[in-house]
């Protein structure tokens, strides 16, 4: 229970910080680690399994991601999903995408067939990004739907890989 309370009084002060984020929200999460990124380009960013990420790094390959949203003529508005294992990658795609305004939906890792289809379904993404482990599951159950999203892998073997056309 305390850490209930404790999360909330965090989340409480966090809404009051940040306030609502809109369509007009001139400072959005992206500027924020834009922001991290000029101040403490030389610092660690992410630990991940026994590798260093800087914040230069991070910032470096959501911008690789931004260029390549840009060029596949993704804009501010447009949704794509994202179904990837956790990683420094994971993270430089969503903010990379949201440098251009793209709204990416996170899908839960966990789902597959009907369920993960449905979440693909709602989140009226265009294009899906799906890490190496989940490439197939996502090929497969984004493969029903009307009109179907062009799907994307990050390493693996099912769509088209992201990772080789970036900039």
């Amino acid at each position: 229970m305390k850490r209930d309370l404790d999360f909330l009084r965090m989340a409480y002060r966090m809404h009051k910080l940040i306030g609502d984020v809109t369509p007009e929200t001139e400072q959005l999460v992206a500027d924020d680690f834009e922001t991290s990124a000029d101040k403490f380009a030389a610092n660690v960013a992410f630990r991940f399994e026994g590798g260093l990420t800087t914040y230069a790094e991070f910032d470096a390959q959501a911008n690789r991601i931004a260029h390549w949203a840009l060029a596949h003529n993704l804009k501010a508005g447009d949704r794509v999903a994202l179904c990837m294992e956790n990683c420094p990658d994971y993270v430089a795609i969503w903010v990379g995408l949201a440098k251009v305004g793209v709204v990416t939906a996170l899908i839960n890792t966990h789902l597959d067939g009907d369920a993960l289809r449905h979440c693909l379904t709602i989140s009226e993404a265009s294009h899906i990004i799906a890490g190496a482990t989940r490439d197939k599951a996502v090929t497969e159950a984004s493969a029903t739907m009307d009109g179907p999203p062009q799907v994307w892998t990050w390493g693996g073997e099912h769509g088209e890989d992201i990772a080789a056309m970036l900039p």
